[in-house]
């Protein structure tokens, strides 16, 4: 196996490291800001699937085979919650 590169890896493996540990950097703030649970008021579930009305316009569809959901923080999603219960109707039919 070669060594070469493992001292830039090394370093940026510990500034990210750095930056995710750090308590009052720009990351950090951003991350404790971060909502990323939907409302509950604008969440619809079934046994295995789970539809979350995001904004009138963004909506995000679900599947588990399990049942359970996670709402983690991703690269791409850190808020979920937009700060205002978006307006929609549900309509069942059988």
């Amino acid at each position: 196996m070669s060594d070469i590169g493992t001292g830039a890896e090394s370093a940026v493996n510990d500034a990210v490291n750095s930056a995710a540990n750090a308590t009052d950097g720009p990351f950090a703030v951003y991350v404790r800001k971060a909502r990323p649970n939907m409302r509950e008021a604008s969440t619809l579930q079934g046994e295995h699937w789970r539809i979350g009305i995001l904004t009138e316009s963004l909506i995000r569809f679900e599947w588990s085979d399990s049942g359970k959901f996670e709402d983690n923080l991703t690269q791409m999603v850190v808020n979920r919650d937009f700060g205002a219960d978006p307006q929609f109707t549900v309509t069942h039919r059988y």
